[in-house]
C-alpha cells in the first residue's frame, strides 16, 4: 500500500503521535537512565525535513513537561552539527 497527501495534511503527526504516546508510557512505567536509548527514530531523506520533524516532537513534547510528564528528550543527529553536542544528549538518555 501507498499512503500519498498533500502538503500540510498531518503525515507527520500520524508517526510521531504514536512513538511519543509509546515513550511516555515506557517512561512513566520504567524511567529511561542516562545510556539508555533511543525508543524511537525517525529516518528522514534530507536535513531541512527531519529539522522540521524534530520541531514538531519539540512542540508536542513541550506543553508535556510543562503539564508534569515525564521529560522526554529528543534528539536531531545530522551532519553539521558538532558530534560532541549530540553525544552528550545520548549520554543523558533518549
Amino acid at each position: 500500500m501507498i499512503g500519498i497527501a498533500f502538503t500540510g495534511s498531518g503525515k507527520t503527526l500520524v508517526f510521531v503521535l504514536p512513538m511519543i504516546m509509546m515513550a511516555m508510557q515506557e517512561e512513566i512505567m520504567m524511567p529511561i537512565v542516562p545510556g539508555e536509548g533511543p525508543f524511537g527514530l525517525i529516518i528522514c531523506p534530507s536535513r531541512e525535513l527531519a529539522r522540521q520533524t524534530y520541531e514538531v516532537i519539540e512542540q508536542f513534547l513541550l506543553p508535556l513537561k510543562e503539564a508534569g510528564y515525564p521529560e522526554l528528550r529528543p534528539l536531531l543527529c545530522i551532519g553539521g552539527i558538532d558530534m560532541r553536542s549530540q553525544l552528550e544528549i545520548v549520554k543523558k538518555g533518549v
